[in-house]
């Protein structure tokens, strides 16, 4: 249990010591978590908003087209975002990497 707080408490002290890190550690955080609460903020959800939605896809002319059309863009959606983390994070190793081992490779990210 103490080896990763060790690693967090590195993790905290590399980060506050190399800004360099900062761009890319925030990409990485607004693309896997950080989009929560800026759509809380932003769009404030209400589920009598649901309804209207619900009603103007299915009445409309074009009706399971639609819909799946919206699944397929929320669908891409999720998958970029996690290309984005997973090439953040991919940043965020590459430029944390200790002189002398080896750096990881763009392979098992894009695996991922």
């Amino acid at each position: 249990m103490w080896s990763w707080v060790r690693r967090g408490i590195y993790a905290v002290q590399l980060a506050g010591d190399r800004a360099d890190l900062w761009p890319a550690g925030a990409l990485a955080w607004l693309a896997y978590l950080g989009w929560l609460p800026l759509l809380l903020v932003v769009a404030d959800p209400d589920p009598a908003d649901l309804q209207p939605l619900g009603v103007s896809l299915y009445s409309s002319s074009s009706f399971p087209a639609n819909v799946v059309a919206l699944a397929a863009a929320a669908t891409g959606v999720v998958i970029l975002m996690a290309l984005v983390a997973s090439a953040a994070e991919l940043a965020l190793q590459r430029a944390a990497a200790v002189v002398g081992r080896p750096r990881p490779a763009a392979g098992p990210v894009l695996r991922g």
